[in-house]
């Protein structure tokens, strides 16, 4: 389980791009991975561009810094939910993906999806 939280401001579509190649370097993100990414708190967000842009930035290390099993967005603006929406489309085909307003529930899809990815019976 890895989680991203995005406090304050979040312009520089970037930063999203540069904590997940931390998290690949470190040995915390990897295809198996369920992640979370909370922007309940971002008070400021890129524009669709900027993350188009920084998405393509990433061509050549693309499969290992959009690699993950399962994400979930969390927000709690329409404005935030905007931006994990163009998110979603932009890394649709790497990973299952929701939008969730309630952590809780968050949580419990994310666990529900890695266990369906990791062969887990509960």
């Amino acid at each position: 389980f890895v989680r991203f939280t995005f406090d304050g401001d979040w312009a520089a579509a970037i930063e999203l791009i540069q904590r997940q190649r931390d998290a690949v370097r470190d040995g915390h993100l990897n295809p198996t991975s369920a992640v979370l990414f909370d922007l309940r708190s971002a008070t400021s967000l890129p524009n669709h561009r900027d993350l188009s842009h920084a998405v393509a930035m990433t061509k050549y290390d693309r499969d290992e810094v959009w690699s993950a099993a399962c994400r979930a967005y969390l927000v709690g603006t329409d404005e935030q939910h905007e931006i994990a929406s163009q998110l979603q489309e932009i890394e649709r085909r790497s990973a299952a993906s929701e939008i969730f307003r309630q952590e809780s529930l968050a949580i419990e899809w994310l666990a529900a999806m890695a266990a369906r990815t990791h062969g887990v019976k509960g």
